[in-house]
């Protein structure tokens, strides 16, 4: 049996539409719905309705549904796809239409038969014979009462006092998500354009039309019982809200920031419709000129045993910083930073890097790659052990091969309780277990740093 034929029919218990929705998605993959539904119901008194179109990753525990004037009795979450399978286990007992199709596309045989059984393959009786999985496609000519077209379904029982009523529905549901792309620009040494959007995927079978969405940073527990985000205004403008109203306050930018003491709430106030299956981009930054720092990087480890007096090329990292402030004082959402450069054939992408939620005060930090055009070797010119007294003695020599000075940040990883002595740069302890050196290497020569690092164990 390879195919159904459908001929559908509309059944309409009750005039439904969705006169607002707005939507929160959070960092972890989960979005909180808000709808305002308009119900013409077929008559006053007990009724049932049915609320369509829900995720079906809707958390059914989540579902909140309040509707003025009426008093619900039941409500039921249905999801029951269009499928072969699915729409057979709806006929079992029934007598059914059982087809087979000529090359020419028309019906060359026909004849009925009783579905029995459908478990992993359907079993009918045709003729007075039991026959497994014959070779006819069911001809279908209605719809099984409950099937869905499209998502989910909420089936309500109540008592209403009207016809024409309003549904105040909120739910959580899965498989929605939400990042920033970042790209960096460089147009001087010390400068760059940055631009940022926003991207909402939505992996659900059901496509959203919202009225806002509003992209809440952090973690948020959803294992445990929910607690919704209270928003104070932070940043660009406030954004206030009432459920029971559905009210939105209106922002002149294409999205408005406001937060909590611990997450960043960005409002997108002119948004499209989130298809199914399907993302969508929507503008947060963009900054003609924005200081930016660019660092390379080296990190190195001393251990209390053995010692090694061969060359050791060490990786250069480069980093690209920039102040959070210098775009907004509230948290950024994390995202991917795309860099690009000036080469004489137009800006070439050099890399880039993922970063975390930066919050108000902090630097965004990409790491884009390695360097080639910067060089450092260590040798390690000396090494006594005394018991647990451990002494090494350290020379590197970092090249610069660019036509500009550059900044480079040494980080030496020492064990135990340590010390640096003879040291010919300065250091800054950064840590128990990192000392750092911040270098000045100018431009097309080296800089040879040389210390002596005493180790005890404890």
């Amino acid at each position: 049996m390879k195919n159904i034929i459908l001929i559908p029919f509309l059944v309409a218990f009750i005039f439904a539409s969705v006169a607002d929705q707005t939507v929160v998605i959070y960092s972890q993959g989960w979005a909180q719905i808000q709808e305002i539904r308009n119900l013409e119901l077929k008559s006053k008194g007990e009724v049932e309705f049915s609320l369509t179109g829900l995720p079906r990753e809707t958390d059914q525990g989540s579902i909140r549904l309040i509707i003025p004037g009426m008093k619900l009795n039941r409500r039921e979450f249905r999801y029951r796809p269009l499928n072969q399978i699915s729409m057979l286990r709806e006929q079992v007992g029934k007598e059914l239409d059982l087809v087979r199709y000529g090359e020419d596309g028309a019906i060359s045989f026909r004849t009925k038969g009783k579905l029995l059984q459908m478990i992993d393959q359907p079993v009918y009786q045709i003729d007075g014979n039991v026959v497994f999985n014959p070779p006819y496609e069911v001809l279908f000519t209605d719809l099984p009462e409950g099937a869905t077209t499209g998502g989910a379904e909420l089936v309500c029982a109540g008592n209403s006092k009207e016809r024409e009523i309003s549904a105040f529905l909120t739910y959580l549901t899965r498989n929605y998500s939400w990042t920033c792309d970042y790209t960096l620009t460089m147009k001087e040494m010390d400068h760059c354009m940055l631009e940022g959007w926003f991207r909402i995927s939505n992996g659900n079978n059901v496509a959203l039309d919202p009225s806002q969405i509003t992209l809440v940073t952090g973690d948020v527990n959803f294992n445990g019982s929910y607690q919704p985000v209270s928003p104070r205004a932070v940043g660009r403008s406030e954004m206030t809200k009432d459920f029971s109203a559905m009210a939105v306050m209106a922002a002149p930018d294409p999205f408005s920031v406001s937060g909590t003491d611990d997450f960043a709430i960005f409002t997108i106030t002119e948004p499209s419709v989130l298809p199914a299956q399907g993302s969508q981009q929507f503008p947060y930054i963009s900054i003609e000129n924005l200081r930016v720092s660019k660092i390379y990087k080296i990190q190195h480890q001393l251990n209390y045993g053995g010692h090694n007096r061969s060359h050791e090329p060490q990786p250069v990292d480069v980093e690209y910083r920039f102040s959070a402030d210098d775009i907004g004082e509230y948290n950024h959402p994390a995202g991917v930073v795309r860099v690009y450069e000036q080469a004489p054939a137009g800006e070439i992408y050099v890399g880039s890097g993922q970063t975390d939620i930066v919050s108000a005060g902090e630097k965004f930090k990409i790491r884009t790659g390695r360097s080639h055009d910067v060089t450092a070797h260590i040798i390690q010119k000396g090494y006594e052990q005394e018991r647990k007294h451990y002494v090494h003695e350290i020379e590197a020599e970092v090249v610069n091969k660019q036509p500009h000075q550059v900044i480079l940040e040494w980080r030496e990883m020492i064990s135990g309780d340590w010390d640096i002595k003879l040291n010919s740069h300065p250091f800054t302890r950064e840590n128990a277990q990192t000392a750092l050196f911040k270098l000045k290497i100018p431009a097309q020569q080296s800089v040879t740093v040389k210390f002596t690092a005493e180790l005890r164990r404890q």
